[in-house]
């Protein structure tokens, strides 16, 4: 991959590299980068078909703030919601410091909802999200620097997050 929007990938976010595999089976890859305007943000490629060596051409994924005032510069998770609904979701941490969604409007489909804020303002964006596919949906865990980690579920499939909880101490 030599270009991204236009723009040299030569600034990726280390390690933000991520791969998803969509309803239909095609790969989808995520990464984090800067658009050649300064502006960080998430973007994808898909797999024009499953198995292909074939892909789209990189796109971002719908920017928050094209001001670069809140921009997506942490590294990345991606899930599948669920295996009964299937879309695609992605979670980051914003320049921010809140905890930021995304989800396909319909499997395998190429359009996205909005971003969505889930929660803190006080999150590390160095610092890795872990996506864990449960009964209700998506469950995230995030590690916090002054209490461990985080943890918060969607209360159903696809639907918003509950509570955020933090560990428990004796």
């Amino acid at each position: 991959f030599s270009s991204l929007d236009g723009a040299a990938l030569s600034r990726p976010i280390p390690g933000s590299w991520q791969v998803g595999q969509n309803a239909d089976g095609r790969l989808e890859l995520f990464i984090t980068a800067p658009s050649a305007a300064d502006v960080w943000n998430v973007y994808h490629a898909c797999q024009l078909s499953p198995n292909a060596n074939t892909w789209s051409d990189w796109s971002p994924l719908m920017p928050l703030d094209a001001t670069g005032a809140v921009g997506f510069e942490g590294l990345l998770s991606v899930a599948n919601v669920t295996t009964d609904i299937g879309e695609l979701e992605v979670s980051t941490i914003a320049s921010d410091g809140g905890l930021w969604t995304i989800r396909q409007t319909t499997p395998s489909g190429p359009e996205w909802n909005p971003w969505r804020y889930v929660g803190s303002g006080n999150l590390n964006p160095t610092h890795n999200i872990t996506s864990i596919v449960g009964a209700n949906g998506l469950n995230l865990i995030v590690p916090w620097d002054d209490a461990g980690f985080w943890a918060l579920a969607q209360t159903s499939p696809g639907g918003p997050f509950g509570q955020i909880l933090l560990p428990q101490t004796d």
